[in-house]
């Protein structure tokens, strides 16, 4: 099927690498062990995506931020990661742009479709990864939102002080400032 003139993908193309992917995820079924890997991901068709899932999903379980239902979409991000790489080698060995003859019969620029691929597959990667908090602010996000839920900490019960322990006084709580304007000395009146 012909490609649109600037080189994207037809809608038609589109759609038929959206079913391929969906058919590799609808075969992949759940095996006994957690920690392999859905068969779509094997060392034969994906072995950068097989690298990353053997590399990151010991460490996920670790944290208790992968179980088995998280196969699927972990699974995915593999894939994206595998569509990075491919797309990032074939970059570096025939570069972004190519010269390739215009009509009039000179050569212009054309733009590497592995562009576009890795632009995509990274947009991917990045929107997944912050479901397993892959990223520093991911992890913060992770842990800060925690605090709403007392006693629940991701690794269990935590045991909170009673108030007015270790807080430096005789069991009264501290007093907190009202504003921003309250914690600078000689900032009484503020600025309109």
């Amino acid at each position: 099927m012909p490609r649109k003139r600037d080189g994207r993908p037809t809608r038609a193309e589109r759609l038929s690498g959206a079913r391929r992917l969906a058919a590799l995820v609808k075969r992949a079924r759940p095996g006994d062990d957690a920690l392999a890997p859905p068969a779509f991901i094997s060392e034969r068709t994906a072995a950068h995506s097989l690298a990353v899932w053997r590399e990151l999903v010991p460490e996920l379980r670790r944290r208790g931020v992968f179980e088995t239902i998280d196969r699927m979409m972990f699974a995915l991000f593999c894939y994206w990661y595998g569509v990075f790489v491919e797309a990032k080698v074939d970059i570096d060995q025939r570069g972004a742009y190519f010269m390739v003859p215009s009509t009039g019969g000179t050569p212009r620029p054309w733009a590497n479709p592995s562009v576009r691929s890795r632009d995509t597959a990274f947009a991917n990667m990045l929107a997944l990864s912050g479901r397993f908090a892959l990223t520093p602010i991911d992890r913060y996000a992770l842990f800060r939102g925690q605090k709403d839920y007392p006693g629940e900490e991701l690794f269990g019960p935590v045991a909170r002080p009673a108030a007015g322990v270790g807080e430096g006084g005789g069991g009264e709580e501290a007093e907190r400032p009202d504003s921003w304007a309250d914690l600078l000395p000689g900032a009484e009146t503020r600025p309109n």
